[in-house]
Formats: structure tokens, sequence, C-alpha cells
């Protein structure tokens, strides 16, 4: 028995006959000695809006309470996970830019509204000042050191007073002017404020005065933002969506003063794909879990998701309705000792739980498959399949869980072969996962794993007997 590999992370070629490697609901946890697969997190239901024109915008944490836009109004989450209305935001479905200062709550709507929420008593109140939109619209936003900062749609960048949101003065505004590419998006690095143009980052930092008080560093980077909302931090660095002069989409981490890609060209695939009013909808996102860092980018049909330690990209879907679609997950944020996120269908508010196995009692389809698999040219067969999985899972809900085998020979185009093995009823800790008999190809195959079951999931290797065979 030989080990095939399972842990090399999501890779789909232009053409299936190079790769059609799956890793879906599933990632790669790193351990000194061995590389295994862990499930991805559930979903617990914790509260709702409703389920009528309620999907999420964007959501921020402020002073331990969680924030979200659902449909066209803003709601805190309470710490009894009762759900407050506070007011009315312009638009349905667009995303928002969120910031805060503390006390105060910035929600703004990209080339249209912005807002300043504040407690005691709760009051939601429209930015009417004539100093916030003078020399554009405002676009998005981001904080330091007292100040919120906007970019706007003339090319122009701006600071509020210090502390203050509703107020803005018509002279406390920037620009970028290293390159003359159009302004789009602000964030923090180090305490310094950048500010993404369409094909450029340029660097500011607050000098102080009783005058406009950021000015520039000299720092200056040819990567621009493709994304917007794409922006998060992560392990130390920013990553985006971007690219420079004439180039694709790439995913880019900025740590330090440098950048550099991080995504593979199985995903600059993807991105490729998208129109540019698709990538102003592409929301990212970050978190840690069980010593993993995860970071992912929400994309129209698929939710792709990278693991600082493991250096392994996996993606995430749920599934509605019979069928797999794109992770259901459109915010997340960190409240209550709980990874909150909200929800891209309905007005379900949850929390990820690497303990539960389903998503709002829906099951979670988890997919692996290997790479191609080969014999230098030579016709081979499959006696017998072994997978060592964490067994005597079953529980009360599901008494005997069962894993999928099936087996493609044309690169992952058709499927079939497809037979079922038990993991091992609750307390068979010793029961082994066999699959007799699977065949042969005259050129190559590649095995694919499938497990829904709402139990522990954990897929420790996959081990095939090959018969060689003939030219």
């Amino acid at each position: 028995m030989i080990n095939l590999p399972l842990t090399m992370g999501f890779y789909r070629s232009d053409s299936a006959a190079v790769s059609n490697r799956e890793l879906s609901n599933w990632y790669v946890n790193v351990t000194d000695d061995q590389e295994v697969l862990f499930g991805t997190p559930g979903i617990v239901q914790i509260a709702t809006t409703g389920t009528s024109h309620q999907e999420n915008r964007g959501s921020n944490t402020m002073a331990g309470l969680h924030y979200f836009v659902n449909g066209d109004a803003l709601y805190r989450l309470n710490a009894d996970y009762t759900a407050d209305e506070l007011g009315d935001i312009e638009g349905d479905v667009t995303l928002v830019s969120m910031a805060n200062n503390g006390t105060q709550l910035m929600v703004l709507v990209p080339g249209g509204k912005g807002y300043i929420f504040t407690e005691d008593p709760d009051t939601l109140t429209e930015i009417t000042a004539a100093g916030f939109r003078d020399t554009g619209n405002p676009q998005y936003v981001t904080f330091i050191d007292s100040y919120f900062a906007v970019t706007d749609d003339g090319g122009k960048w701006r600071i509020s007073n210090a502390n203050d949101g509703l107020t803005w003065d018509a002279v406390d505004v920037g620009s970028a002017e290293s390159s003359p590419d159009k302004t789009v998006a602000p964030f923090v690095l180090n305490n310094k404020l950048w500010i993404g143009g369409g094909e450029t980052l340029e660097q500011f930092e607050n000098i102080g005065g009783a005058d406009f008080p950021f000015q520039r560093t000299g720092l200056f980077i040819d990567k621009g933002i493709f994304a917007p909302s794409s922006i998060v931090e992560s392990s130390g660095a920013i990553m985006f969506i971007g690219g420079g002069v004439n180039e694709a989409p790439v995913i880019w981490a900025l740590s330090g003063n440098n950048v550099s890609p991080i995504s593979d060209p199985s995903i600059d695939a993807l991105l490729g794909d998208l129109t540019a009013d698709e990538l102003t909808q592409v929301y990212g996102f970050s978190y840690s879990q069980r010593g993993e860092y995860f970071t992912g980018w929400k994309l129209p049909s698929v939710t792709i998701v990278y693991g600082a330690r493991s250096q392994r990209w996996h993606t995430r879907s749920s599934f509605i309705g019979g069928q797999d679609v794109g992770w259901r997950v459109q915010s997340i944020g960190t409240a209550y000792d709980k990874i909150i996120v909200c929800d891209d269908t309905d007005g379900r508010i949850g929390y990820l739980d690497l303990d539960e196995y389903q998503e709002y009692g829906s099951e979670i389809r988890r997919i692996v498959s290997t790479p191609k698999l080969e014999n230098e040219g030579k016709s081979f067969g499959l006696p017998a399949l072994r997978a060592t999985v964490e067994s005597g899972v079953g529980n009360d809900v599901v008494a005997d869980p069962q894993m999928w085998m099936d087996i493609s020979k044309d690169g992952g185009k058709t499927w079939n072969q497809s037979r079922l093995q038990t993991l091992g009823k609750k307390g068979e800790y010793q029961k082994l996962v066999y699959w007799t008999l699977c065949g042969h190809t005259k050129r190559h195959m590649i095995i694919r794993l499938i497990m829904s079951d709402a139990v522990k999931p954990v897929l420790v290797k996959l081990e095939a007997d090959i018969a060689g065979g003939y030219r």
C-alpha cells in the first residue's frame, strides 16, 4: 500500500487534463510529523432578522458589541443574542464599508450616504457636513489615530475631525500624487495610512500639528486595488485582490514595505473570470481557530480560503436546495468569545463551531480528490483502497456514518463506481475503511472521497494497492 497525496490543497487548471484537484470543506492541518485533513466548522444559529431581503452587507465590532447591516437596516447583536434594529441604511444589497473609533460607528454606502451611530441613547445620524463630499462621493472608510479617513470618486481622500465622524472640514483633504491612477480605498497597517489606487499604493503618516496632519512618507508600491472590499488584515499583513498596470487580478500580501503574491495560477484564473462589477462585490475575511489562521475571499460562485500555517488553499460551499452553492457566510467578526457570521441568503446570524457538523441544521458536503494518478504511461489497476479516518464517530443522530468513494478516468469530467463504506458506529475505534476491486485504467485516474454525515470529520491518509500493467 502506498500513500496517495490528499493534502496538496485546491487546484483547478483551465484544462482538466492537467489538474482538477478538489478540497472543499476540508482544510489542511499541519503538525510536527504529518499533514491531515480536518473538517471546516459548522454554523450554529443564534439570531435572525427575517427572511425577506435581509442579505448581509457588512459587519463591525465596536466596544465588544457586534453591529451588522442586513438589507436596508443597521442592527446590533447583543451579548444575549437578541438583535436590535438601529435605523435605516440606504440601499439593500450593496456591500457597505464600516469602521469605528470606539464610541462612533461609521457606515458608508460606497458612492452614497454615510452614517454615524452612537449609543446612550442609540442614535443613527446621516453625515451632512459639506466637507464630507465636496471633492467627490465618499467610497470606503478606515480609522487611524482618532480620525475617520475616506476615499472618494474625485481622486481625493479626506479625514474627519478628531474623534468626530460627523464633522468634516473642507481643508482636511489629501491626494495620492505619486501616480495619476484613481483613488480606490484606504487601509491601515502598522499604524501607517495607505491610500490604495487602481494601480498603486502610497503610504502616509500622522506627523501631528494644527493643520492637515498626514504627509507622504515617500513609500510607493506599484500594485493597486481591484476589489475594495477584498482588503483584509491577517497574520500581520494586509491582503487584497489587485495588480499593476495592464495586470490581471492576483491576491497580494503587503507585509512591511513589500508585497508578494499568495495566490497560485488556479486562484488567479478564478479571479480573472470576474467582471469589474463582480470584483467590487468580493468580500474578504480573516479569523483564527485551533492554531490555523484563515484568510478568505467570497467570490460569486465559490469561497476560496488560505491557511497561513499550511500555506494551502481550500474552498467552502453550502448545501442549499439540494445542491452545492457558494458558502453562505457574508461577513465575519469576533464578539462574545464567538466567531460571529452573517448570511448572504437570509437574515440568520450564527457562529462558527468546529464541534458542529452542519450549517443551520443542513448538511455540509466535504469533498477531497487526489491529483491525477499515472503509471509512467502504462495501465494500472487498484485492487484496494484504504482510508484512515477518525473512526467510531457515530452518535445519537448518525448511528453509522459513511463515506463515498468514486473514480474519474477522464480528468474529473465524469465520475463513476460510486461506492459507500461505513466509518464505524459509536465506539468502533478500530474500524478500517476499505474499498476493494476498484478497477483499472489505461491512462490515469482521480480518486474522490465525499462525506456529509454530521459527525467529526478527520481524514488522516488514503493508501492504495496499485497493480502495474503494460504499455
